[in-house]
């Protein structure tokens, strides 16, 4: 089964993946996971499922700022 995956489809989506990821040491890791969670979020929002849709947002969310917090803790000890 094919799908074809276009996060234009989930508002903010397509903003929120530009922040992501912010010098991530292991990329690999770091683009599969946002890569999945972006496109659980894809699928619950085509299913009209959108409080998991929003849970999976909250998460990008948090990657991000979990990602801005150790960037500052490396400039500023």
């Amino acid at each position: 089964m094919a799908i074809t995956i276009d996060y234009y489809d989930v508002p903010y989506l397509e903003e929120m993946l530009s922040y992501l990821p912010i010098n991530a040491t292991d990329k690999i890791d770091v683009n599969t996971y946002i890569k999945n969670i972006a496109n659980s979020i894809l699928v619950n929002y085509e299913g009209e499922q959108y409080q998991f849709a929003y849970f999976g947002l909250h998460l990008l969310y948090m990657t991000y700022i979990y990602f801005s917090v150790k960037k500052i803790s490396t400039i500023i000890p």
